[in-house]
């Protein structure tokens, strides 16, 4: 083992047992909130660029195939869309929608307008917000609101604000690719994982909707290829 890897190895323990206090005890959300706004700061110019170059994610097809399930569709919400590779399949797959995104890093939309320019895609308008404030968006006005890997970075503190928010301005329902994981009897309905949150989107959605139509359908390995997604990674879809 090279020096370097061996103070990888060093202090890969502590700063992830720091990041464990902050986000389940001190700061919640609020962390991975400015984690993810400054993301270009740290990560480089390319960072939300290369999110242009996951068009082919085995996982896209998965989520494309549950978004069609809502046919016919005239817009469609993406929260936490990143540059929009999402939006961008979904654009050629809904040429007539009117397609929105949106993400709380301004370096991935400022990426993802000039990506989509210059694609001559003209269906998807992309903006800066939260998960939690969604109030340029009135009740009820998309067909269907989706999530790609937004709610693992979502606390307790926040989760049910998140998810009020998500389905008050959807028609038809959600679609979210996210981790999942059966709460417990008397168990907590989310916790903390590897840096990610699992949630129980049964113990959280079904007390919200008692009479929609809820399913999770737990991802293959292959559509993220790594032991996090491996064990907790699901599509839930939620038809009202």
């Amino acid at each position: 083992m090279t020096g370097f890897a061996q103070l990888k190895r060093y202090l890969h323990t502590p700063y992830y047992g720091l990041r464990r206090v902050l986000e389940t005890h001190i700061l919640g959300t609020a962390a991975q909130e400015w984690l993810w706004k400054t993301r270009h700061l740290y990560k480089g110019n390319q960072w939300a660029r290369s999110y242009c170059e996951t068009l082919n994610h085995p996982h896209r097809s998965l989520l494309l195939a549950a978004i069609a399930d809502f046919a016919p569709l005239h817009n469609v919400l993406e929260v936490g869309c990143n540059a929009g590779p999402n939006l961008y399949l979904l654009a050629q797959m809904l040429p007539a929608a009117r397609l929105y995104g949106l993400d709380i890093n301004p370096r991935a939309i400022e990426v993802g307008r000039r990506w989509l320019r210059e694609a001559a895609i003209q269906n998807v308008e992309l903006a800066v917000g939260k998960a939690d404030d969604l109030h340029q968006f009135e009740d009820h006005s998309m067909d269907l609101v989706f999530t790609d890997a937004l709610l693992i970075y979502i606390g307790p503190d926040k989760i049910s604000q998140v998810l009020d928010e998500l389905l008050r301005v959807t028609r038809k329902g959600l679609v979210c690719v996210e981790w999942h994981q059966p709460a417990a009897d008397g168990g907590p309905s989310s916790y903390y994982y590897d840096a990610h949150w699992v949630h129980s989107f049964d113990a959280l959605l079904r007390p919200r909707l008692p009479q929609a139509a809820i399913s999770i359908t737990k991802l293959p390995y292959e559509a993220f290829g790594d032991a996090g997604w491996g064990q907790f990674g699901a599509i839930v879809t939620v038809r009202l």
